[in-house]
């Protein structure tokens, strides 16, 4: 059952419970449940406004959405520790290249009190600047993220991947 429909289904039943009068521990029960719910629907759009900021071609954007202690993992390749390390990683790859779609799809996704963890599959198509032909993306990605008041921010991104053709200039941060 999908995020949306199970935070609808339990706001028909909360109402149910409030207007027969259920005990305050239902009630607590209830909140705790649609708050769990929410916070997979704001991970769920963290990952849509992750892939757009790519998409856009922003890295600034794209960095928006980290936390200043960020670090990203990638097989063999050194670690980019720090929002503006990442930027600049970002700024780099899109300039030599375009993306033309990067969706990241969630397969699971948790969160703790004010962290979260969202692993799942990414698929992306790229074009190298020179019109080189279009590169498929595939991969997956584990992420760590940290509520900063009442955002999102990435603050691991353990991510590998695959293509159909040698990525530009090395890319780090597109993988």
């Amino acid at each position: 059952m999908s995020a949306m429909r199970r935070l609808f289904r339990l706001i028909v039943i909360g109402c149910a419970a409030a207007a027969a009068g259920c005990e305050n521990q239902h009630q607590s029960v209830f909140r705790e449940q649609i708050e769990a719910i929410e916070r997979e629907v704001q991970l769920l759009e963290f990952a849509n406004d992750y892939a757009e900021s790519f998409r856009s071609g922003d890295a600034d954007a794209v960095a928006a959405l980290m936390t200043e202690d960020f670090v990203a993992l990638a097989p063999d390749k050194e670690p980019i520790e720090g929002r503006d390390a990442a930027r600049d990683a970002i700024a780099a790859d899109l300039q030599a290249m375009t993306v033309h779609a990067l969706a990241f799809v969630p397969r699971e996704l948790a969160s703790q009190g004010s962290w979260a963890w969202v692993w799942g599959t990414s698929f992306g198509s790229i074009t190298p600047e020179g019109g080189a032909e279009p590169i498929e993306l595939r991969g997956h990605f584990l992420w760590i993220l940290r509520r900063d008041g009442e955002r999102w921010l990435i603050a691991r991104d353990c991510s590998h991947g695959r293509t159909d053709g040698e990525t530009p200039s090395g890319s780090r941060a597109l993988r």
